[in-house]
Parts: C-alpha cells; structure tokens; sequence
C-alpha cells in the first residue's frame, strides 16, 4: 500500500494551527469531515482507503491519506483522481456539518 497525504482541511481554507491556541479535538473534527467530504466527491472510488491519521510530535497533529495499491492501475487511477481534482475548499455540506460537529465539541469542553 502507498499513500497520498492532505492536510487536515482544504487548501485555501482556513484550519486549527498549531501554536497556543491550538485545540488538537477541533483539529481532528476538521480531518474527518475532510476525509467524509472526499468519500461523498467520489463515492464509486472502492479501490482507495481514505483515512485520517494522527501525527505525533510537539503538537498532535491530523491529517487525510489516500492509500492505494501500486499494482493495482485502478487504484493508482482513483487515488491520482483525488489528487488531482483540486479539493481547495469545503463544499457546502461540510462548512454545515463542520460548524455543528466544532459547536457541540466546544460546548462539550466548557
């Protein structure tokens, strides 16, 4: 298996950065809803696994993999697909879904 890694949001969004106010639980909302918003763009993509991982280091980080297998040219074809269709920015749904999942996290933590 190899992988394609994204950050944890789109492109030319705005995301959690790291520094003191950092909040690692908003961080991985923000990853998640990336991952569902690449599986909801391409549902017929079964030969790739969308994942979201965790990195760990002086902050513990989020990111989105796309893994596929090398042998495989349909894999290799939907993962270099992902890639290339420029997921630059939430798609509507996920801006609703993100503010919701960030707001219930928030009043959890208070």
């Amino acid at each position: 298996m190899e992988y394609i890694e994204f950050d944890s949001a789109p492109a030319f969004e705005e995301c959690q950065l790291v520094g003191p106010d950092y909040r690692p639980e908003l961080a991985r909302i923000e990853a998640q809803v990336y991952a569902i918003q690449i599986r909801n763009q391409f549902p017929n993509f079964d030969k790739v696994k969308i994942q979201v991982k965790t990195s760990y280091g002086n902050y513990t980080t989020f990111f989105v993999r796309i893994g596929f297998d090398p042998e495989c040219s349909e894999s290799v074809r939907q993962a270099f697909e992902i890639e290339e269709s420029g997921l630059d920015y939430w798609t509507k749904d996920s801006k609703i879904t993100l503010k919701n999942l960030i707001s219930i996290a928030s009043s959890e933590l208070f």
